[in-house]
């Protein structure tokens, strides 16, 4: 089961860097997930705000665990993109914030 919602997920991950044009579909940056953001309404159905997107994906750039994007690549990017599984401890910490009714 869970691999069929891991594969719905790198498609979408994939879907928004690639429609941005971005020449690496295994990195997103802000602009990418803030539209991914955008296009599902999670501010209209949270008290999370744009800036609090952006911190929090500032945030989990910089947690980024080093190695799993070339040394190069990382350094020419610094925090300003996420690879998927960042992408994914992301989405884990604003679920909380977004489904308030499932936080218990």
């Amino acid at each position: 089961m869970g691999s069929r919602y891991q594969q719905e997920l790198w498609n979408i991950f994939t879907y928004y860097n690639l429609q941005a044009g971005g020449k690496e579909p295994g990195l997103m940056k802000n602009s990418q997930f803030q539209k991914l953001c955008k296009d599902c309404q999670v501010t209209d159905i949270s008290s999370l705000t744009a800036a609090d997107l952006t911190v929090a994906f500032t945030t989990q750039a910089k947690r980024a665990v080093k190695g799993a994007v070339p040394a190069i690549k990382r350094r020419a990017l610094g925090s300003k993109a996420l690879t998927y599984t960042d992408f994914l401890e992301l989405l884990k910490e604003i679920a909380p914030r977004v489904y308030r009714e499932l936080a218990h």
